[in-house]
């Protein structure tokens, strides 16, 4: 997962037992509608009960049905990866006291659940108005909404993935929201959240988005150690599916030259022989990345570093209260439909 600074960023595929459950997590999480989701978990025979009875119990919290939400809760082992989020789904419901204390984190991320929830509910309803008269009011609409609540990012970036998956479903011209996004969130995070958008549909394009997303942060001294390699794994996980394209790999080559330099720089990691294969140079970086000790207290990574790591601070993702401890951690190329590989189907919850 490319969470939103934190240190303890790690891939979906540590917490999630299948891309069906996280899908359906997804759906049940981010305040908008995939019913196709949930049909598709709900109807899998071999699927975790915990899973099931988690996702089940937030619809319920959704729908206010809080008795209902409690009864799924308490049928959750407490002892596997879904009992994990028992005491702060309890808390919310108000019905059953939380057993024992909330941690800082468990208490942050029910605070950013229950304030986006309300703001989120209502957006979406009225943008699906917007809909219907035709995709410019749709993007004008968008863009006010989220100028609307900047100051709470979380909400803002949850309703800027929607919109703009929800312009491509539907056929829109996305480069207008595209251009509104990167002006609304600077050209650093809304690279990021429109690449986040196409990780599925248009790995190609995702792949661009995210070097150029991890340039800029490099470029503006805005992004730590284990931010970048969070970068890194999902960089590398989308060139596999781009190896073919040959227009792509031109591309992403020059950007790569960029970016080794930057991260060499940043970090004070040797300079090191440049590869041929864009997959290699990226492995190469993410060794050197994780070998080389960082420099001491005031040198020129610490220095520069400290700002991201403080504004990661107030990050939670749910990673960080699903993961056990020990684990914790524009213009866009041609249009395809590939899939892109399961490693790099990420979210922001």
């Amino acid at each position: 997962m490319i969470a939103t600074g934190s240190a303890e960023a790690v891939s979906v595929n540590n917490i999630f037992p299948s891309t069906i459950v996280s899908d359906a997590f997804e759906a049940v999480t981010n305040g908008m509608h995939n019913p196709e989701a949930i049909d598709l978990l709900f109807g899998d025979e071999s699927a975790d009960p915990d899973w099931l009875n988690l996702i089940r119990a937030i619809q319920a919290f959704y729908r206010q049905d809080f008795e209902k939400m409690n009864s799924l809760i308490s049928e959750i082992q407490p002892q596997s990866v879904p009992g994990r989020l028992q005491k702060v789904l309890y808390h919310m419901s108000g019905l059953k006291p939380a057993d024992g204390e909330l941690s800082t984190q468990e208490e942050r991320l029910a605070r950013r659940i229950t304030e986006d929830s309300r703001f989120l509910t209502s957006a979406v309803s009225e943008l699906r108005e917007s809909m219907e008269y035709g995709e410019e009011l749709f993007t004008e609409t968008v863009s006010l909404l989220i100028k609307e609540i900047k100051k709470n990012s979380n909400a803002a970036a949850s309703l800027a993935l929607w919109a703009f998956r929800t312009s491509q479903d539907k056929g829109f011209d996305d480069e207008a929201l595209a251009d509104n996004i990167l002006m609304l969130f600077g050209q650093a995070e809304g690279l990021r959240l429109i690449g986040l958008s196409l990780i599925e549909s248009e790995p190609e394009s995702a792949l661009i988005c995210f070097t150029r997303s991890l340039i800029k942060k490099l470029i503006d001294r805005s992004i730590s150690r284990e931010e970048t390699a969070a970068y890194l794994e999902i960089i590398g996980a989308l060139i596999q599916p781009c190896a073919g394209d040959d227009p792509v790999l031109i591309d992403i080559s020059e950007m790569l030259t960029m970016l080794e330099a930057e991260i060499e720089l940043l970090f004070a990691l040797p300079r090191r022989s440049r590869l041929s294969s864009p997959a290699d140079r990226i492995s190469a970086l993410t060794a050197a990345l994780n070998c080389t000790p960082p420099p001491a207290p005031g040198t020129f990574e610490s220095a520069d570093a400290s700002e991201a790591e403080t504004a990661a601070a107030d990050a939670t993702p749910i990673a960080a209260v699903v993961t056990p401890a020990e684990e914790s951690e524009s213009h866009k190329p041609k249009k395809t439909r590939t899939p892109a590989n399961e490693a790099v189907q990420l979210e922001l919850f």
